[in-house]
């Protein structure tokens, strides 16, 4: 069933990668590594999550093997979610003229930083919820001291495709792909979604994007932040 939702997900991205103005493919050295990263980072984050029971597959209704009781196909899902993430990034950077201004993307950034920081240490003894607030506090403290000339369409493209993507994840939790350990996890659900999938979302979207940026050269940063500035300015 991960086969399936991989497949649906990369489908539609594919339709938006070859748009010519976005030249996404260009820069198939920079999407690549950045794959490799997230790919990486956040199977291992699932391997430890599982070792330690926050959640459980169901690898009778998975195709193909598993390492260590997590299917091939979750850690394939991590790469599809970065490769959306970075084709709807590139394709609001080369089609909206107006961008969000310096004084709203720091607001966001704070209001977002204080949120995760209350909820990382009043759910301590929740491991799934602590360990993901504390991650993202710490990622948007750092973006409070230094912000990243690409936060503002960040946040543009993470409202956007944030909703097909908690739809995938509402026909996850409906196929009882994964069972979490409630213990693990606060009690707030979204339509059967736990709440601390869609900061997970948000996570994979923040190194998706910061990894990205991190390797791209300084030439195509500068044409990249001089746009960024045009929208700013156009506010």
């Amino acid at each position: 069933m991960f086969l399936i939702i991989n497949l649906i997900l990369l489908g539609i991205s594919l339709l938006f990668s070859f748009n010519e103005k976005a030249n996404f493919y260009s820069k198939s050295k920079y999407l690549l590594t950045s794959l490799s990263i997230t790919i990486v980072f956040f199977s291992i984050l699932d391997l430890f999550f599982t070792a330690f029971g926050i959640w459980k597959y169901d690898l009778n209704k998975s195709i193909g093997f598993a390492i260590f009781q997590v299917p091939i196909g979750a850690f394939l899902l991590y790469g599809v979610l970065c490769f959306c993430f970075l084709v709807c990034f590139e394709y609001i950077n080369s089609h909206t003229k107006k961008g969000i201004s310096k004084k709203a993307t720091d607001f966001i950034t704070i209001i977002l930083f204080l949120i995760y920081f209350i909820v990382g240490l009043v759910s301590l003894g929740n491991m799934y919820t602590s360990l993901i607030a504390i991650f993202l506090a710490v990622l948007f403290f750092q973006f409070l001291l230094f912000p990243p000339r690409w936060l503002p369409n960040f946040y543009k493209t993470f409202a956007i495709i944030i909703l097909p993507l908690l739809i995938s994840q509402l026909y996850i939790m409906s196929l009882k792909l994964i069972t979490y350990n409630i213990t693990e996890k606060s009690q707030v659900d979204i339509i059967n979604i736990p709440i601390e999938n869609g900061s997970l979302l948000l996570l994979i979207g923040i190194v998706s994007v910061f990894t990205y940026q991190l390797f791209m050269p300084k030439k195509r940063k500068k044409k990249v932040r001089s746009k960024m500035i045009e929208k700013e300015n156009n506010i």
